[in-house]
């Protein structure tokens, strides 16, 4: 959009020059070889503009191609202005997952262009949004067969992101462990408060890789996070412990619409469990 209020009318080529008010026509055979040279110049604007064009978008394109690709976090920073924190987590399965920390604030659209760009996520068929209870509860054999596989099946079938609050805590523990057992391929993505993540103090430093262990378990003030999913986004505030709690919820929305809004992608939201909040 910045590029076409700026330099849209390069886009397209010369009009015609005018005759100025009460000059004399032309005669017939003049003016029709001057219509064929006006034509023939247009037509020479018009190619050379267009390809400068070209060339410009496309060397933009590669340039922020590039751009996120090889220097992506550095984008972004911390609620103070640092350079943010990310790397990769290793689990007790042995599973990887990528990181980042990065403030409330941070712009949806670079945050879109570095998940599919420095992290190589592709877009989205639909966006799958499972929210619902923080608190570890239990379903019935049955119900619990029928989610997981309906949940599985659904992500795979339509290609698409399964997105939660990333913890290991009730239904974000519930999708993430089926997802595990299930060797789901499909990118799951955990966007959680960082002030209210347990041994977020092991995740300090760029390019960091983290052996994810002896972690405390979960509590009013915090709760680890949960090794089934694939990538985290992981929401500095500046506040900690339980007063976190749902800070991520607002860059967690706006990263959902941008998605649906700017992108066309579909959404569909998975409610388990929860309560007023939720909705």
């Amino acid at each position: 959009q910045a590029f076409f209020a700026v330099f849209g009318p390069t886009l397209f080529g010369l009009s015609p020059p005018r005759r100025p008010r009460g000059a004399p026509p032309l005669p017939r055979g003049e003016m029709r070889t001057s219509k064929k040279k006006e034509d023939s110049e247009n037509k020479k604007h018009r190619f050379v503009d267009s390809s400068r064009s070209a060339l410009f978008i496309q060397a933009r394109f590669r340039h922020a191609k590039t751009v996120f690709r090889d220097f992506g976090p550095s984008v972004f920073c911390n609620r103070m202005g640092d350079p943010c924190d990310h790397g990769d987590i290793v689990f007790l399965s042995d599973r990887a997952a990528k990181y980042i920390v990065l403030s409330e604030t941070s712009s949806t659209g670079l945050l879109s262009k570095f998940v599919e760009g420095f992290w190589g996520v592709s877009k989205p068929e639909v966006l799958i949004s499972v929210t619902g209870g923080a608190r570890d509860f239990e379903l019935s054999p049955p119900l619990a067969r029928a989610f997981k596989s309906g949940l599985v099946e659904a992500a795979t079938s339509s290609r698409g992101w399964i997105v939660t609050g990333g913890t290991d805590t009730g239904v974000m523990k519930l999708v993430g462990d089926a997802c595990l057992e299930s060797h789901l391929s499909v990118p799951v993505i955990g966007i959680a408060p960082y002030g209210a993540t347990n041994g977020n103090d092991k995740l300090a430093g760029q390019f960091r890789r983290v052996v994810y262990t002896n972690v405390p378990s979960p509590s009013k003030d915090g709760a680890p996070l949960n090794g089934g999913h694939t990538h985290f986004l992981l929401v500095d505030s500046g506040l900690a412990g339980r007063g976190a709690w749902g800070t991520e919820i607002k860059l967690r929305s706006r990263l959902e619409n941008f998605y649906v809004e700017r992108k066309g992608v579909p959404r569909v939201v998975l409610v388990v469990n929860g309560g007023p909040g939720t909705m």
